[in-house]
């Protein structure tokens, strides 16, 4: 497997990618097909972040806009009841609806479930909520600082249950902290699955919310390094996936169970030269950016292989600017679609590269 730069696009703010379509915005606020084209100019004070939900192009611009990919149409979304609102571009979506994070004239948090095909508000609840990363056929996951996750009824908004997760410390340089909730990873079969900063998981009853159990996930796997950021559930594969700097490692939730697949012991010289940054999982590949070890620049992009357990391909990119404008550029963001990989630096140029022989 090999990839090469095939293009570069300059002056990019967010970008957005869906197989074979790509969706850019410039710092100014001017958004572009693949074909470099303008769509629409933005005229918020802020250029938006763009995200592609069901074939349609969603971003914020003083209210809710929505380009539909397929009849190259541009609808809008607007409430005089709120200030702001946009789509929550972290947050997991269910068929054709969407969450969508508000803000009234007096600065009162709101979410509520946005419908993308109609442009409609379903309903509007009043919750400052931190993570909303999972809905399902009938509820809506999320959780508040530091420790409370909250089911809702996604027919109506309303609070079906509530469960306080806090009373779990860790040692941290010699302090004792209480963990908070770092991640909802979703609902596998009738449990919800919770990860804390202590790296604790926690499973709940997605009808109760009762506790049901909690493990370190990596307690049976001594060799274990690297912590427990960045994990994917992969309910079609009954378990959940890390791959870090220092190992591709699974948990097994039928039996609760770890499995060490790959360990690059951080005291060994073969371990991979780089700490992992960010990553995108397919059925087959982890595609990944990354920075030299103890290097705060993130030059690196490759290609993880699931099922040989090797780096098919990998390069490191002189990102470095010319002038001393940002002399800490760095990758931000990594996309895959059509057999490219699209990777943005905070300098705002898209690297694109698209792999031979495909």
């Amino acid at each position: 497997m090999n990839y090469k730069l095939s293009s570069q696009l300059r002056e990019v703010y967010s970008f957005s990618v869906e197989n074979k379509t790509l969706f850019t915005c410039s710092p100014k606020g001017c958004i572009c097909d693949a074909e470099n084209s303008l769509i629409y100019t933005c005229t918020g004070k802020f250029a938006p972040i763009l995200k592609i939900i069901t074939s349609t192009l969603c971003f914020y611009d003083e209210g809710q806009f929505l380009y539909d990919i397929n009849k190259f149409s541009l609808k809008k979304f607007a409430s005089e009841d709120y200030k702001q609102s946009s789509i929550d571009p972290h947050s997991s979506h269910f068929d054709i609806q969407t969450i969508i994070m508000l803000k009234d004239f007096d600065k009162k948090r709101f979410f509520g479930l946005f419908d993308v095909k109609n442009a409609d508000l379903i309903w509007v609840k009043e919750y400052h909520i931190s993570i909303i990363n999972n809905i399902n056929s009938i509820n809506i996951f999320a959780s508040t600082i530091p420790s409370n996750v909250l089911c809702f009824d996604k027919k109506n908004g309303l609070l079906l249950w509530q469960t306080d997760l806090s009373g779990h410390f860790y040692d941290f340089h010699g302090n004792r902290l209480e963990a908070t909730i770092l991640e909802i990873l979703g609902v596998y079969e009738d449990i919800l699955l919770v990860m804390l900063s202590n790296h604790c998981l926690v499973a709940l009853s997605v009808a109760t919310g009762e506790v049901l159990w909690e493990k370190i996930p990596y307690s049976d796997v001594p060799d274990m390094f690297g912590g427990v950021i960045g994990a994917v559930l992969e309910v079609q594969n009954h378990q959940i996936v890390w791959y870090n700097s220092f190992s591709y490692f699974v948990f097994n939730l039928q039996n609760k169970v770890g499995i060490l697949l790959k360990s690059y012991p951080h005291t060994d010289k073969s371990q991979p030269p780089f700490t992992i940054k960010k990553s995108v999982f397919t059925e087959e590949y982890i595609y990944f950016i990354a920075s030299q070890k103890s290097v705060i620049l993130n030059n690196i992009v490759g290609v993880f292989n699931r099922k040989t357990l090797k780096i098919d391909w990998q390069e490191e990119v002189d990102i470095l600017p010319k002038t001393n404008a940002d002399p800490y550029n760095s990758f931000t963001d990594i996309q895959v679609g059509d057999n490219k990989i699209y990777v943005l630096n905070t300098e705002g140029t898209l690297w694109i590269f698209e792999r031979e022989n495909a």
